[in-house]
């Protein structure tokens, strides 16, 4: 791209303090060429914050390019702008507005007076709801696997924690990341550059019977207390669905399938359901839909319909399609940030919506007022009465007591 020819060139920088006052001494006959300090983003807690808060970098042609912002700070030398996360999509709110000065100079270019001049302005200051230690905490228990983790307060969304592993340094592309570095992280098998809990989208397996449950009670097609038969497996067109349980759970309730997590159980549910219905529901409770935070890729995931694989695979919807989305399997896609949203939901009974930005200039942003679920509350209250026997019988809680010896051992 082109540029006004009173845009400075960056000669030389990353200056020792005995070359700035080589240069600052010799000022009155380097006509033309000046000492100047400019500020760079360091980020001390660079892998625990790499996917959330992103990074900035130098503009480039490319971005100059894709952006309709004709802002002259962007054609400044070396100028930082965000590339990722939280520091791409709030870029123009975080730079703030350049100052300018018109000045007199002289045949040589020296300046001879100030003519005006227009202070800058700072730009907003930015506070996330992601709780520091827990950040730490999180990421330190997944290690080095390719892994996961989102914590979210199931009253009003904010989200305390976003852990995405591997994790890796932000500082290394502030500056522009060596060659060595980037083909590292690019070539690593557990993708450390991607942020797992936004833009990974996976099966969700047996955390989707929720969703199986709650669209079953909502439409009346099963009681609390209605047994099924697990023997196993079910069969459809002469083939056998298996259950984990090879011997089969026998007759259970639908608290007791959620406990021990029976797959025929929920293979029966689906085909009563549908895979329209379990769709629908599934929407409600925050899957396969987008969910509007500032962070880079956030995926939609998949709640697949009859039509939808009419029109992406070309083929028809079968039952056998249905029942593998019955226990998450199949077609069903998830990010654990849905997933997190999901068990919001069904905790609060309320359209909980995920946020990550707390305050702004110090001022706490407003948390909406959440709708509640279009869900018959009798068979809300009959799907949380069943988890909270299943807490009351003491799993959940052995859970949380291991978590807490953990936090205090580290």
């Amino acid at each position: 791209l082109k540029h006004s020819p009173f845009v400075p060139i960056t000669v030389l920088n990353n200056l020792s303090w005995s070359d700035v006052a080589k240069i600052s001494v010799n000022a009155p006959v380097l006509h033309g060429l000046t000492a100047d300090v400019g500020l760079n983003r360091h980020y001390p807690r660079g892998a625990d914050y790499a996917h959330l808060l992103g990074y900035v970098g130098p503009v480039s042609d490319f971005d100059l390019k894709k952006r309709d912002d004709n802002d002259p700070l962007l054609k400044i030398p070396r100028f930082q702008i965000g590339k990722t996360g939280v520091e791409a999509k709030l870029e123009r709110a975080l730079r703030g507005n350049a100052g300018t000065k018109r000045i007199e100079v002289n045949a040589k270019g020296r300046v001879i007076r100030e003519l005006s001049r227009q202070e800058s302005s700072p730009g907003q200051s930015v506070q996330m709801t992601i709780d520091t230690g827990l950040q730490n905490f999180a990421l330190a228990r997944l290690g080095k696997k390719s892994a996961s983790a989102v914590v979210m307060r199931v009253d009003n969304g904010d989200l305390l924690s976003m852990a995405s592993s591997p994790s890796f340094d932000t500082n290394l592309f502030v500056e522009g990341i060596s060659t060595n570095d980037y083909a590292a992280l690019r070539d690593n098998e557990f993708r450390p550059l991607a942020d797992k809990s936004v833009q990974g989208i996976y099966p969700p397996g047996s955390t989707f019977k929720m969703v199986i449950a709650l669209a079953a009670l909502d439409e009346g097609l099963i009681k609390p207390n209605e047994k099924i038969r697990c023997d196993g497996h079910i069969e459809l067109a002469d083939r056998k669905f298996h259950c984990w349980k090879r011997l089969g759970h026998e007759e259970i309730t639908l608290t007791e399938a959620l406990e021990q997590s029976c797959d025929v159980f929920f293979y029966d549910l689906a085909l009563r359901v549908g895979i329209e219905k379990i769709t629908q529901m599934a929407k409600r409770l925050g899957i396969g839909i987008k969910h509007n935070l500032p962070l880079s890729g956030v995926a939609r995931g998949l709640s697949p319909t009859k039509n939808w694989k009419l029109k992406t695979q070309g083929e028809s919807w079968v039952l056998g399609d249905t029942l593998n989305v019955g226990i998450g399997q199949g077609y069903v896609l998830a990010s654990p940030l849905q997933l997190a949203v999901m068990a919001a939901r069904i905790a609060s009974g309320k359209v909980v919506e995920p946020r990550i930005i707390k305050r702004v200039n110090g001022i706490e942003q407003k948390i909406p007022n959440h709708l509640k679920l279009d869900i018959d509350p009798k068979s809300h209250y009959a799907w949380t009465g069943g988890a909270q026997k299943i807490m009351d019988k003491g799993r959940v809680s052995k859970y949380n007591k291991k978590f807490s010896n953990l936090r205090t051992k580290k």
